[in-house]
């Protein structure tokens, strides 16, 4: 357990983890690339994003960096990194509205649940 996951554990009420079986889970997208996190770390709400973000900007100068992910189906890399992935998926699931002309959502939401709710409206994306 580093420095890093003991001050982040103690700053947030999410989950943090520096398990080697999850950090290889987020060590992949739909890529072909293979990066491993340091931390994996599930904020559940909005006050753990800005604690994370204020943690990491203290501390920048040790080369960390957060590196949100949801599903992990980006075909480029894009969600890996070598230092804190910040999984969206598991808290920020929710729609927030729908309306005729835009839809907010939290970042961790999957197209086919917010499908089944626009189709329940008639509307598609």
């Amino acid at each position: 357990m580093t420095q890093t996951f003991r001050d982040i554990e103690s700053l947030i009420h999410g989950d943090v983890s520096d398990s080697a079986s999850l950090r290889q889970d987020y060590s992949t997208d739909a890529s072909i690339f293979r990066v491993v996190p340091q931390l994996v770390v599930a904020p559940k709400d909005t006050a753990d994003v800005q604690a994370l973000v204020r943690y990491v900007s203290k501390n920048k100068n040790h080369g960390l960096s957060l590196t949100p992910r949801a599903a992990g189906t980006d075909m480029s890399g894009g969600p890996l990194t070598e230092s804190i992935v910040v999984d969206m998926k598991k808290y920020f699931t929710h729609i927030h509205s729908i309306n005729h002309d835009s839809a907010t959502v939290e970042p961790g939401m999957m197209y086919r649940d917010f499908e089944k709710q626009t189709l329940k409206k008639g509307l598609l994306l």
